[in-house]
């Protein structure tokens, strides 16, 4: 009998149903509850570990109901901005949450006893570094979920500028890969978008040798449990209105900011449509300012606090087109479930999404101003529904059964 354990680590705290390093562990977790396709699992999050269908404390105390909303890990982000915008100010929080990882994870050592006969998989930068200050010669795999390089994805959540953090995030990321056994990423593309941003020959050398790529899975489901909001926002909605959704953190990589003028275009040409928006982020004022600069603000319904998840799933289950269009992109989690109920996904060509989407048969691309008319070639119905069954086709291949499975094999190849 393979006694052997299978360890994901992530310094976040434990999120259901979203992307990133939390959201993917959780996933994992709770795949394998039901599918049982990897033995001997440990989920390790930044407030509590699960093992054997049980949940416990960093402090090895049995937890219930630990599970709460999205953002439940973020910071109250007003005062936080304020302080970000001083730039040796930014690199010494950055500094301290190195060290606060650290001190975690000399916690969870005393716990679980981490040892060269498990398969380490480490979700996040930070967890990462922390295990290699309180480990000695363990090799992991490092699962790699920012948007570009560490420092990259920093400015565009924060919309702030540091050269100073910027130096310093570049040394520990580099320092982090060249420690990884394996790097993992959830797309081709991601890993493009990460040599956009990064630095030397020789480091891209380094890393091209550990590369293997991770795909998100999902399969639809139909049991929405409670879903009032979504009900009441497809109330407010015609019957004759395309409806366009939107699930992302609001931030300049994401693209958000570029969509009010896609959709005025659509108004101009007498296009009747209802725009969903579920998020918030440092780029919204600029979204706002388009929806106003395009007249559209009778059309868009905007949550900006993070919803249950079958809320979420219900609207999507509903809605004609998935629109984001990114500055860069990996492999959103969330086009992944769109796509799973036959929404048509209005993407940029850009990263992960060049994976996801061929132009004009199971989505489209708008990348300027000129690829607005494509949308008017698609509205009339066969077309559509064409569309919409290459979407459900193409979506077959990211199943949860494929997640799982590339997993396991990640655990095979460290040994």
């Amino acid at each position: 009998m393979n006694n052997k354990r299978t360890i994901m680590i992530s310094y976040r705290n434990m999120t259901a149903n979203s992307g990133g390093s939390s959201g993917v562990n959780y996933n994992i977790l709770k795949y394998n509850q039901t599918k049982g396709i990897i033995s001997n699992l440990l989920n390790i999050f930044k407030d509590c570990y699960c093992v054997d269908g049980k949940t416990y404390g960093i402090d090895g105390t049995i937890l219930q109901n630990v599970i709460s909303a999205k953002n439940r890990n973020k910071e109250n982000s007003r005062i936080k901005e304020l302080v970000l915008r001083m730039p040796f100010i930014s690199l010494i929080i950055y500094w301290a949450r190195l060290g606060k990882a650290t001190s975690w994870m000399n916690k969870i050592q005393k716990q679980v006893l981490l040892s060269s006969n498990d398969s380490i998989i480490i979700h996040d930068i930070e967890a990462a570094y922390a295990f290699c200050k309180v480990t000695n010669n363990i090799k992991f795999a490092l699962v790699y979920h920012q948007q570009g390089s560490l420092y990259s994805e920093w400015e565009s959540i924060h919309n702030q500028k540091s050269y100073i953090l910027s130096r310093y995030m570049s040394r520990i990321q580099r320092k982090i890969f060249e420690q990884a056994e394996i790097v993992g990423f959830p797309s081709f593309g991601s890993v493009n978008e990460l040599k956009k941003t990064i630095g030397t020959s020789e480091y891209l050398h380094c890393l091209q040798q550990k590369i293997k790529i991770l795909y998100n899975g999902f399969d639809a489901v139909y049991n929405f449990g409670e879903t009032q909001y979504a009900d009441d926002v497809l109330g407010k909605i015609m019957d004759n209105e395309r409806i366009f959704i939107t699930v992302s953190t609001i931030t300049k990589h994401k693209g958000v900011d570029r969509i009010p003028d896609f959709l005025g275009f659509l108004k101009k040409n007498n296009v009747s449509f209802s725009w969903i928006i579920i998020g918030d982020g440092s780029a919204s004022d600029e979204v706002f300012a388009g929806i106003k600069k395009n007249s559209i603000e009778s059309n868009v319904i905007w949550e900006k606090k993070p919803l249950p998840h079958g809320d979420v799933l219900k609207l999507l289950s509903k809605s004609h087109f998935y629109i984001l269009l990114h500055r860069v992109s990996i492999f959103d989690f969330s086009i992944i479930e769109a796509m799973s109920y036959g929404v048509v996904p209005i993407l940029t060509s850009t990263g992960g999404n060049l994976e996801m989407v061929i132009d004009g048969v199971n989505g489209l691309f708008i990348d300027e101003e000129e690829d607005y008319k494509k949308y008017l070639k698609c509205v009339n119905k066969s077309k559509y529904t064409d569309m919409q069954n290459k979407c459900l086709e193409f979506q077959k291949k990211y199943s949860v059964n494929s997640f799982l499975k590339s997993y396991l094999d990640l655990t095979d190849s460290l040994g």
